[in-house]
């Protein structure tokens, strides 16, 4: 099978490789290959038994448990020798293709059906040179990201069972390099210490990922290139102006090996495609509802745990006038929210919502003195913003969010460089 597609890729000058993928016993996940063509992982690969359905309806037990993780990911080939199925992102094949003949015995004589004809280098062709599609709305964002996401999750709570499984020593007495069991004590440690009662390989799966996700949205707004590179050139760029994302992208990658990469490198290429700005010609508050939209897709039980609903932003806007009102009228800061006596924190802050209306707040106000006071005022008000956020997806989101709203305000502070809490 690996000869059949990698000699059909050559004659097209892609240069396929099919990197064989080794699953635990109790692996939900991992096809049989992840496929490399001109130095990218183009899509999956998964061989089942001559006579085995490779139809949804066919599916049973665990290739069922497979199939729903796998469905919606955005280049997977199943086969059976027999029947070819290329499916992309739905749960209905975009191409099939029936060979006929003895698989065992045919040789040079096994063919293509006669209803399908010339289908099969053309099913091949297209499998092999996928390409993503521009992301231009909210909607196709989060419905490509998300898929790339769950999978992701169960890659990391695999890897992490794959550790827990091999002896720390060896005869040589060496130390097994454990790098996802040693990230997860760290993150524990040092940035979240407290579980609430959930299992920690899941807590670290769930912010691993969605940590990974954001830091590179967060670096391709920022116009970091993606396609081509490694994640410690990308993190080295993002910490220029985003030192938490940037410092977290390298953490959670440095250490990470080349096989694991290739498993990260869909996702990469998925974000590369995105073009935030034609996303904001349509949506001109897109972020306002884009983590959120992320979460429900993503998991709604994680969602309705950590209580990731957004406050419409008409509520927003008038609880930042009253509590202006307020510090003008009974608390003795004539300026409001602009007052140098006035810090604002906001303890859970999740996208930023309250921090930036309280910026455009501020800047309206000095505004109508004179433009030459509104950039001042923005800037001194920017070192008295404090916010808390436990998940690292949303304090990109309201890192990215808040940037955007100083740089509105012609600007050019930068945030603090503090770490998420």
């Amino acid at each position: 099978m690996a000869k059949l597609v990698e000699t059909f890729g050559a004659r097209w000058k892609l240069r396929p490789r099919l990197h064989p993928e080794y699953s635990l016993p109790e692996a939900r996940v991992r096809p049989d290959y992840a496929v490399e063509t001109s130095g990218r992982i183009t899509g999956f690969l998964e061989l089942k038994a001559p006579g085995h359905d490779v139809t949804p309806d066919g599916f049973t037990k665990r290739d069922r448990e497979q199939w729903e993780l796998m469905r919606r990911l955005p280049n997977v080939l199943y086969s059976n020798g027999h029947t070819w199925c290329l499916y992309r992102g739905g749960s209905r094949p975009l191409r099939t293709v029936r060979l006929e003949g003895d698989l065992y015995r045919s040789g040079s004589r096994l063919r293509i059906s006669a209803a399908d004809g010339a289908a099969f280098p053309d099913l091949l062709r297209d499998f092999l040179g996928w390409q993503p599609r521009r992301i231009t709305t909210v909607g196709q964002l989060v419905s490509s990201i998300a898929p790339l996401c769950q999978y992701l999750r169960e890659e990391v709570l695999e890897q992490l069972a794959l550790e827990r499984r091999t002896p720390d020593g060896t005869r040589s007495r060496r130390l097994v390099p454990k790098p996802f069991t040693a990230l997860a004590h760290h993150w524990s440690k040092v940035l979240f210490p407290s579980t609430d009662g959930q299992d920690p390989d899941h807590l670290f799966a769930d912010r691993y990922t969605q940590t990974i996700a954001f830091a590179l949205l967060l670096a391709r707004i920022e116009n970091v290139p993606l396609a081509d590179r490694n994640f410690v050139d990308v993190a080295h760029e993002l910490k220029a102006e985003n030192t938490v994302m940037g410092r977290a992208l390298q953490l959670l990658t440095e250490t990470v090996d080349a096989e694991f990469a290739r498993r990260i490198d869909t996702l990469v290429q998925v974000i590369d495609a995105v073009d935030w700005e034609a996303i904001r010609a349509r949506t001109p508050d897109a972020h306002v509802h884009l983590y959120e939209d992320f979460l429900q897709e993503f998991d709604r039980d994680l969602r309705k745990r950590s209580g990731t609903y957004y406050t419409p932003p008409r509520l927003v806007k008038e609880m930042v006038r009253f509590t202006d009102a307020v510090l003008r009228t009974r608390l003795g800061c004539v300026e409001g929210f602009a007052d140098e006596q006035v810090t604002i924190v906001d303890p859970a802050m999740g996208t930023g919502t309250f921090l930036s209306e309280i910026i455009d707040r501020v800047a309206e106000e000095r505004s109508r003195r004179g433009e030459g006071f509104r950039g001042e005022a923005v800037e001194q008000l920017a070192g008295r913003l404090i916010g808390f956020e436990r998940q690292m997806a949303a304090y990109a989101v309201a890192q990215m969010r808040i940037t955007q709203t100083l740089r509105k305000q012609v600007t050019d502070t930068q945030l603090g460089r503090r770490t998420p809490r």
